[in-house]
């Protein structure tokens, strides 16, 4: 995905998440193309206007839990939006039905600044065979 020039710009507020990327880029020689970014759960993403071609938010439950926390997810996608580049594409990708109905409910607004294409719906098993879900959304940013 990344071809010989690609970047990845990871963000997260956990530092032991980070430090698992960093080791996994190291033994992937991967350590010079990743730039990785800790956040203290900003919603202004540090990065310069225009400058991503593909987003993907995994997990983006820290802004989709809760009653009122619509807001600070549409800020987030309103950053994201700024962020990306003409034409390109955001993926949120989130798990558990009672997420999926927040996004889903999100959505609408998600689509001022983002086109939904397209959304997934994968199962999984766990170890113990419970089933879980994942849920994929596919936007592609408004001109």
């Amino acid at each position: 995905m990344l071809g010989k020039n690609g970047k990845i710009i990871a963000m997260d507020s956990d530092v032991s998440k980070l430090d698992k990327l960093k080791q996994k880029a190291k033994e992937n020689d991967l350590k010079k193309r990743i730039q990785i970014i800790q956040s203290n759960n900003e919603l202004v993403i540090p990065l310069d206007d225009e400058s991503i071609d593909i987003t993907l938010l995994y997990n983006v439950a820290c802004c989709i839990h809760g009653k009122d926390n619509q807001e600070d997810l549409i800020e987030l996608i309103r950053d994201i939006q700024r962020i990306t580049k003409e034409s390109s594409r955001l993926i949120i990708n989130v798990k558990g039905k009672h997420i999926e109905k927040r996004m889903d409910n999100a959505i609408p607004e998600i689509q001022t600044y983002f086109k939904l294409e397209k959304k997934e719906i994968k199962k999984y098993f766990l170890e113990n065979e419970r089933v879980r879900y994942r849920f994929f959304y596919y936007l592609v940013k408004k001109e």
